[in-house]
């Protein structure tokens, strides 16, 4: 699945979704590029709009990127306890339309426990953003990482790919 022009090349997206999606875009070897996506939008667009730009989005990064071999995001079950609805129904929806997308281009997606995650960046399951933040700031010094979004967005794609690398 995922035909890419990479020559073969491991590539993957990793994405921490929300309203300030994380992102990554990982060539295993090669290096990567990441940023935050803000999809807050304005109180007078409708709901809508954020989705509609969360998928020109994806489709930028195809453009300038090029179609990764995989995409995995973090796999979220819990969105604390003062969370309110409106993040699970952000994260729902973001999360289908990705995988939908995903479909549509034939990419392979998974979904990494959060706690995975942080394992992987930290050795602690349970690690903070800051802890997360921190992590990424060690490991990746010659990036200017924005906030706890990027981070966690890099430290999915790495996981995933490291994963990947140990399956075969």
């Amino acid at each position: 699945m995922g035909e890419t022009d990479n020559g073969g090349d491991l590539t993957v997206l990793g994405l921490d979704l929300g309203l300030h999606c994380g992102w990554c875009f990982y060539r295993v070897g090669k290096g990567m590029v990441s940023g935050v996506w803000d999809i807050t939008g304005s109180a007078l667009e409708r709901d809508g709009v954020r989705y509609c730009r969360f998928l020109r989005w994806l489709d930028w990064i195809l453009k300038e990127h090029g179609l990764p071999n995989e995409i995995a995001y973090e796999k979220v079950r819990f969105h604390g306890k003062n969370a309110g609805v409106d993040a699970p129904h952000l994260y729902g929806a973001l999360k289908g339309l990705l995988l939908v997308w995903c479909e549509i281009h034939k990419i392979r997606y998974r979904g990494l426990w959060v706690a995975t995650v942080k394992k992987c960046a930290t050795g602690k399951g349970n690690a903070t953003k800051a802890l997360m933040l921190k992590a990424a700031q060690d490991r990746w010094p010659e990036a200017l990482i924005e906030d706890h979004n990027e981070a966690d967005a890099r430290w999915v794609a790495v996981t995933h790919a490291a994963q990947m690398v140990q399956q075969t």
